[in-house]
This record gives C-alpha cells, structure tokens and sequence, in this order.
C-alpha cells in the first residue's frame, strides 16, 4: 500500500481514491497483485522542468485478487482517457498530483 500512495503527492484525491479501493479488498481478505496498466495512447499537454500535464488512454489489466482460498483474475478496465498531472519532488521522483477524465 505504502508503494502506490507514494506515486502521488501529499493528500492527493487520486491517491486516497486508489489506496481506499485497494483497502476495500483487504477488508474482504484479499490482497490485489499483478496490477499493470496497458497505454494506449500518450501526448504531452504542458511541460516544465519540474511538472508535466499528460492526456492518457489507459486500463487497468491483469490484476489478481488472492485470498487463502484461491486466486482470481480480475476483470479488465475498459479503456479510459484522463488528464494526468506530474511534478518532480525535491527527492527527485516524478509523482501524480491530479487525475480527471478528459473532455470530451
């Protein structure tokens, strides 16, 4: 868990929203793994040294949801397009500040 909430910046909506689905898992027994996203497509919307702003069209693919019982591969996302944004931490690592679907 710790591992995907540093891939966002401080109180990030995205990032909350991301590590509560995975805690509702492990409320119900189950550890998620195996998680991949498969790009589609990628253009740059604004770049500066330190942020980044990205369209991307993305899923979620090959999840596994595993309990002592078993495993079980998780459906696949569909397709989505958001606007993601990047910065660069004083640490050095890029990291996600926001998340929204794209406009149509």
């Amino acid at each position: 868990m710790h591992a995907l909430a540093d891939l966002y910046v401080h109180r990030s909506t995205a990032g909350r929203g991301d590590v509560a689905l995975l805690k509702a898992y492990l409320r119900r027994g189950l550890r998620v793994t195996g998680m991949r996203m498969q790009v589609f497509s990628l253009r740059v919307l604004h770049h500066a040294p330190r942020r980044w702003r990205l369209l991307v069209t993305d899923r979620l693919a090959r999840a596994v949801a595993v309990s002592a019982a078993g495993s079980i591969l998780l459906p696949r996302d569909g397709a989505a397009t958001r606007v993601v944004g990047l910065v660069r931490g004083a640490d050095g690592r890029w990291r996600v500040t926001t998340v929204r679907a794209a406009r149509r």
